[in-house]
């Protein structure tokens, strides 16, 4: 027995020996594995920067065309449009340097190839105000037409990424908080963008809608972080850490909150409230990430 065991194991030996395992070999195999596996929280992490890029994306657009910081908001606005190019194509194919593994789910996918059909026509008026540093009024009516469908989108792919998360046990109470947390991130962008649509004097109307409902969206999902709220899923705010960085973000917002009311009453907007809206709403989603951070933690 001790003979025929020896025997077989010098056979695989040189079996072995004559096969070239190399990393062109290797990677193929190793790919699909992580596409069939992938790291739903890094994934679920950049889609949702991307929510929150395609509303920055805008705001700073809009900037430009209100000629606010122009210089200082082309250079962000094409470091954010690099940003969301390369991670869009990374959630589908994988990025090693932005640590995507890539997706098979073929409702991720869909939601994917959703967003890559709106975000080249969104792209092509981005690139336009970086190569020429203005902003005409076709450019702005594309992408008040076009930023919040490539919104919706990045929602469904959110979404189809939490579902799929299920399965790995990454759904949990404390993810509800989490993702909460993220979206007022976003919201600080998005009623930013809304609110210079109306200083821009661009679709009043609809803009200032707009900004109630986000207004409110945000206040509500505010006190519900803080007290909880049953019908969400919701504990109250787990340690008095994050509790007193909700409060730290609950009292920028109460100043916050009347700079952008007052786009909803008034048609003449101070380019000082422009220039005020501007630097608070970055404050602002720099406080909730750090609320974000502190959920993460625990």
């Amino acid at each position: 027995m001790i003979k025929r065991w020896a025997l077989f194991l010098a056979l695989f030996v040189v079996a072995l020996s004559t096969v070239t395992i190399g990393p062109a070999a290797i990677a193929p195999a190793v790919a699909q594995e992580a596409k069939a596996h992938p790291d739903y929280r890094r994934a679920i992490e950049l889609a949702n920067e991307q929510r929150l890029l395609s509303q920055r994306l805008i705001k700073q657009l809009l900037l430009v065309a209100l000629d606010v910081d122009k210089a200082q908001n082309i250079e962000k606005m094409r470091q954010d449009q690099e940003t969301f190019d390369a991670v869009l194509r990374g959630l589908r194919d994988g990025d090693p340097q932005l640590k995507l593994a890539g997706t098979a789910d073929p409702a991720i996918l869909d939601k994917l190839r959703r967003a890559e059909e709106i975000w080249p026509l969104l792209n092509a008026v981005i690139r336009e105000t970086l190569d020429g540093g203005t902003v005409a009024p076709g450019q702005l009516t594309t992408a008040a037409d076009l930023n919040l469908p490539l919104l919706r989108t990045l929602d469904e792919t959110v979404a189809a990424y939490q579902e799929a998360s299920r399965s790995t046990g990454l759904f949990s109470v404390l993810r509800v908080a989490i993702d909460l947390a993220v979206q007022q991130q976003l919201l600080s962008q998005k009623m930013s963008k809304e609110f210079f649509f109306i200083a821009r004097g661009h679709d009043v109307a609809r803009s200032r809608r707009q900004l109630t409902d986000t207004i409110d969206q945000f206040d509500t999902s505010l006190s519900a972080l803080i007290e909880g709220d049953p019908q969400r899923s919701l504990l109250p705010a787990p340690t008095p850490r994050i509790k007193a960085q909700l409060r730290s973000v609950q009292r920028l917002w109460q100043i916050f909150q009347p700079l952008l009311e007052s786009g909803l009453r008034s048609d003449q907007i101070p380019t000082e409230t422009v220039r005020q809206i501007a630097e608070m709403n970055l404050v602002l989603q720099q406080e909730m990430g750090a609320a974000v951070d502190m959920f993460e933690a625990l």
